[in-house]
């Protein structure tokens, strides 16, 4: 009873196009200052984390917790009229500590949420990374319940290792729907 395990999905999908008021060096392309630029981001991320319910009371629960989220990325970036275009991947595993919260309002409803964190500072690296998120459910079974909900996913990260140097920048937030099963 208080030991939750949540596994969770995430990809997005995006793509702009944009003429460039500054230089940008990506991986061996220049791109200069006037070049149209096409870029194309594709971002998974697959988290598991754990948490131990630490406070419990008839009708609301708090927990504490750690996860592991795989985030995969893979980017494109072209000028069409030079006819150059880069490519660039990569995989990272994040570790997060989290809170758990939930409020039982009556036998069907509830207000649940979570706060997940993890902020690192290297020689080689500085970045953090969050994931949040608010719902309101109806749990129409013991263990099934629907619920409409706001996630928010934010990376920031610097790198000045020698073999790939680079800033990414991505926040993710918005409405959810969502059909949850609990055993």
């Amino acid at each position: 009873e208080r030991h939750l395990l949540r596994a969770d999905y995430f990809k997005l999908n995006r793509y702009g196009e944009n003429t460039l008021t500054r230089q940008i060096n990506f991986r061996n392309q220049v791109f200069r200052p006037g070049d149209r630029v096409a870029t194309n981001l594709d971002w998974r991320m697959l988290g598991f984390n754990y948490s131990w319910v630490a406070l419990r009371r008839d009708n609301w629960e708090l927990g504490v917790g750690a996860g592991l989220h795989l985030a995969e990325a893979d980017s494109r970036a072209e000028v069409r009229a030079r006819n150059i275009r880069e490519t660039g991947s990569g995989t990272v595993i994040l570790p997060t500590l989290g809170v758990d919260g939930t409020w039982r309002i009556n036998r069907h409803w509830s207000v649940g949420g979570f706060l997940r964190y993890m902020s690192v500072s290297t020689s080689d690296a500085d970045g953090s990374f969050g994931d949040y998120h608010l719902d309101v459910q109806y749990r129409w079974k013991p263990n099934v319940a629907v619920g409409l909900g706001w996630s928010s996913i934010s990376l920031d990260a610097e790198v000045s290792d020698a073999d790939l140097p680079g800033k990414l920048n991505i926040e993710a937030s918005g409405p959810e729907l969502f059909f949850r099963v609990s055993f």
